[in-house]
């Protein structure tokens, strides 16, 4: 099942427009040719060596007001790919 047919898209933004039919039909042969061992691989390379895993940094400043909110990145760690997105711009490989 592509991300697509899992219905989860919707669940970012009910606002936004659905994609066009060419452009599902482009993100998902898109998403087809990615070489998905490659991008693991990449990403398993990129985490040797790593000392800690910072996570999703919230750091307050004197005024106990948000100076550095990571928080609402944490999308970005999901699996999911945005139907709209291609998934070329969405995962780095």
């Amino acid at each position: 099942m592509n991300n697509n047919e899992s219905g989860q898209g919707k669940a970012l933004n009910s606002l936004r427009k659905n994609e066009s039919y060419e452009t599902g039909m482009i993100n998902q042969e898109t998403y087809n040719k990615i070489n998905w061992s490659k991008v693991e691989a990449e990403n398993k390379t990129a985490k040797t060596g790593m000392i800690v895993d910072a996570g999703l940094p919230f750091i307050k400043g004197d005024t106990l007001i948000p100076v550095w909110n990571l928080k609402g990145y944490e999308f970005l760690s999901s699996n999911y790919i945005p139907y709209t997105v291609n998934p070329k711009l969405w995962k780095y490989y």
